[in-house]
């Protein structure tokens, strides 16, 4: 029978001179960083009934209340009470692991992890007691995989896209975290921080050794001066703004000097509300979390509507979403929801006073474990994410295009140009089949929930960013005219595939609904001759009538 494995705090250092895992009975962690120890070799990881305890696991000198406790450094400086109080294990959540311990010395910096296996989302919970030196400085998360040889793994595909790439495996995901609601320095000491991640499920993480590969997060401190979104200058952050990369880079030390393509995500349904309450200088609505101003307009208006109704279905202006999770939850704070959209961001000017509060390095949920290892087992040990996409990804197009000439009298003469109208067609398969048999389920989730595609629509991203939903057909029009616009089909058009997935538990509890959008490969099929005659006048008789400039 095999076991899996799950180690913490190990440095960067440290972290490649270690090949092997351990028992239960033979546990070991190391924790070493520029700023901290914690001084718990061979200590084995104590469990918590974190859902009706008030306080953390801690030596008698030490008191530290859970995060969702009042008044007391707790996550609602952050988030929302629909977020804050979502940690039931009823609702999916299992704790992964704790350095809380309630002997030997104060804890410094200690957190735990907990899973939840209905979304697929893996949060880590942060105190902080160490920082010294804060200057209204922000935290920036970091995550990466650290790999032996050529392994590779699209656990962490979904970070930093709306738009998964399913061919091209994520390496590593930074983000900064947002400053409280309630205003204040971002980072303090004896506050509460959480991190969020959701893992894509990886069929054949079971095949891989706990050494080949494991997860390598740090957590680190910048004064940031300000900071490009989408091109309009912040200086506070009221989102987590985060990128994604295919090697080991740092978010703010190495990417921000040129502009990125990232993520601005919200966490909680309170917060997005009360953002898009409060005006700004910049925008009617809040625009403090970096998208597009109109954009959050219209995402504050659907999952208003779309929570308000939810336990009596999921409405269609709903549909609007990307990448979103919509969390079923007991909890009497309500339905919670964590939403992405893309940004474009950039650091302008410096930032400073940095510092690392600490880095953590555990052995992924799901490896293969022979009996003679050595480090921390997982106290979940099964494979993460919810489902993938794997098979074929192309999107079949058929285009046809009419020229005829143009004739325009002007003062008496007769002026000659020529004007084209092109028609694309776009199918998912050619063969009448969805992409939706293209999904794997993760069997652990499937063991404890039912998986529902809901709904599968085709999604087309124009460079200018706009997106349509299941548009089939699209139309240009190119004429040398100088007197009329041209509407050409744009060139770097995006196309995907989103699901809409409910995961039901068997338990009866809330489901969860799940959006994800899959990036396609665009297929050209060819032309299918000329366009009838009366088509063509038709089309083109719109851009003469309502598109004239002189």
């Amino acid at each position: 029978m095999r076991t899996k494995l799950f180690a913490a705090g190990i440095s960067v250092a440290l972290l490649f001179g270690i090949t092997s895992c351990s028992t239960k009975e033979n546990l070991l962690i190391e924790k070493v960083s520029s700023t901290i120890e914690l001084g718990t070799k061979s200590v084995v990881p104590e469990t918590f009934d974190w859902e009706n305890d008030d306080y953390m696991p801690t030596p008698s000198t030490q008191t530290i209340f859970v995060p969702w406790a009042t008044g007391s450094g707790g996550l609602d400086a952050f988030y929302g009470l629909d977020v804050v109080l979502d940690y039931r294990k009823a609702d999916g959540w299992k704790l992964v692991y704790s350095s809380f311990k309630s002997s030997g010395p104060n804890l410094i910096d200690p957190y735990f992890v907990l899973y939840n296996v209905f979304r697929g989302t893996l949060r880590i919970y942060i105190y902080l007691t160490s920082i010294t030196n804060n200057y209204s400085s922000y935290m920036q998360d970091y995550v990466y995989l650290n790999t032996m040889g050529s392994v590779s793994s699209p656990i962490l595909n979904y970070l930093g896209s709306v738009f998964v790439d399913k061919d091209v495996n994520i390496k590593a995901f930074n983000s900064i975290r947002p400053k409280p609601l309630s205003g204040g320095s971002p980072l303090a000491n004896n506050q509460w921080y959480m991190v969020e991640y959701e893992m894509a499920y990886d069929p054949g993480i079971g095949n891989l050794m706990c050494d080949q590969i494991r997860f390598q997060i740090s957590t680190d401190y910048y004064n940031i001066e300000s900071i490009l979104l989408s091109g309009e200058g912040k200086t506070e952050i009221s989102g987590t703004i985060g990128a994604s990369s295919t090697s080991v880079q740092n978010l703010i030390s190495s990417e921000l000097s040129s502009a990125k393509k990232g993520v601005a995500g919200i966490i909680g349904y309170q917060v997005l509300t009360a953002l898009g309450k409060i005006p700004t200088n910049e925008a009617p609505s809040n625009n403090k979390v970096g998208i597009d101003s109109l954009f959050f307009s219209n995402l504050v208006s659907a999952v208003t509507g779309m929570v308000n109704s939810f336990f009596s279905g999921i409405p269609s202006f709903a549909y609007s979403l990307l990448n979103a999770i919509i969390c079923g939850s007991s909890s009497s704070a309500g339905s919670m929801v964590s939403l992405k959209a893309e940004t474009g961001i950039q650091l302008e000017g410096s930032a400073t006073n940095s510092g690392a509060v600490g880095n953590w390095s555990m052995y992924i949920p799901g490896t293969y474990i022979p009996g003679t290892v050595q480090g921390y087992v997982p106290l979940y040990n099964e494979s993460m994410g919810v489902f993938y996409y794997s098979g074929n990804n192309t999107l079949y197009m058929q285009q046809q295009t009419g020229v005829w000439p143009l004739e325009i009298e002007r003062n008496g003469v007769t002026e000659y140009y020529t004007e084209s109208i092109t028609l694309r067609e776009i199918s998912f398969d050619p063969d009448g089949e969805n992409y939706a048999h293209n999904l794997i389920f993760n069997p652990a989730v499937e063991e404890l929930a039912d998986i529902t595609v809901v709904k599968e629509d085709l999604i087309t991203r124009y460079p200018n960013g706009n997106i349509a939903i299941n548009e089939l057909e699209e139309e240009g029009y190119v004429t040398d005219c100088p007197y009329i616009n041209n509407y050409p089909i744009p060139d770097n058009i995006e196309y995907g595939v989103r699901f809409l997935i409910e995961v039901q538990p068997k338990s009866g509890a809330p489901a969860s609904y799940i959006y994800k959008t899959f990036k396609l490969q665009d297929y050209l099929v060819g032309g299918r001759g000329q366009l009838p005659d009366a088509e063509l006048k038709e089309r083109v008789n719109k851009y003469h009538t309502n598109e004239r400039v002189d």
